[in-house]
């Protein structure tokens, strides 16, 4: 029986997106405001409940987790494997998304509460970078102790660079554990299954997900698609890398003949064939 992995966007919601399991969100989303510096929350309620079982997604759906603390900050939640040039801007038109629709006709901007996008990458967003977590604000360009405001707050951890220490106890170091491990290196779970109750119940979770044979086809399905689409954005990648290795040899076989070099020599420069270079 194959199973997901923890970073299946359909497990997230399950785990994560459940009224049921608020506690699990509310730790989730300390471990990432902690890592930060930033005061921690209370209570998280989610806005966009799902019954996973009954509701159809598109393949193309994306799976984020939507929720409110008891500030009334909203929080955006989202786990991408796949790695876009764009993501950046995507999360960002995410926040302005949810930023905009929260004034209601005959509302003031004075109602508006801060929004902060939680997106955990499964690739090395900021490749140069070492730091595995980052977060963005709206910061004055020469003095970046000027906040313009806090509500802007993005968030970007790059799992593909975290190497679990040997004792797990940042408490988002225990959620990242989880994430990258769950169910592949199970040794490296151990500790935190003896010491931590909120990892013990997320294993839990994870172990009903796969043993819920209509869950796990839903969610086997969406990887097998996400692995579908990036195969087939790659080969489109290679093929127009070919087609412009391509027609950049023509075009230099099209500068050496209107120069006068011979065929033959054209053909061994170019790798062209003479019949091709002929018909130039």
């Amino acid at each position: 029986m194959k199973s997901i992995t923890a970073l299946n966007d359909l497990f997230i919601l399950y785990l994560l997106g459940n009224e049921e399991n608020e506690d699990l969100l509310v730790s989730f989303i300390n471990g990432v405001l902690l890592d930060s510096k930033f005061t921690t929350i209370h209570s998280a309620k989610v806005k966009n409940l799902v019954n996973i079982k009954k509701y159809r997604f598109d393949k193309e759906t994306v799976l984020d987790i939507k929720a409110v603390d008891n500030n009334n900050r909203l929080y955006d939640i989202e786990i991408q494997v796949r790695d876009e040039k764009s993501f950046a801007q995507r999360s960002l038109y995410y926040w302005a998304r949810l930023y905009a629709t929260q004034i209601k006709q005959k509302e003031t901007y004075t109602t508006l509460h801060p929004v902060i996008c939680i997106n955990l990458v499964n690739f090395k967003m900021f490749p140069d970078a070492t730091k595995i977590h980052s977060c963005f604000m709206l910061l004055e360009k020469d003095n970046p102790e000027y906040l313009l405001t806090d509500h802007l707050e993005m968030h970007f951890i790059e799992l593909k660079k975290y190497i679990q220490p040997g004792l797990v106890e940042a408490h988002l170091d225990k959620w990242l554990t989880f994430f990258k491990y769950e169910g592949k290196e199970e040794d490296k779970m151990t500790l935190l299954l003896n010491n931590d109750p909120e990892i013990r119940k997320a294993h839990s979770l994870f172990k009903k997900f796969n043993n819920d044979e209509r869950l796990r086809d839903k969610a086997l399905r969406r990887e097998i698609w996400q692995l579908d689409y990036n195969t087939g954005l790659d080969e489109a990648m290679q093929e127009g890398i070919q087609k412009g290795k391509l027609e950049g040899k023509i075009e230099d076989a099209k500068n050496f003949k209107r120069l006068g070099v011979t065929v033959d020599i054209i053909s061994k420069a170019t790798g062209l064939s003479i019949v091709d270079i002929e018909k130039l």
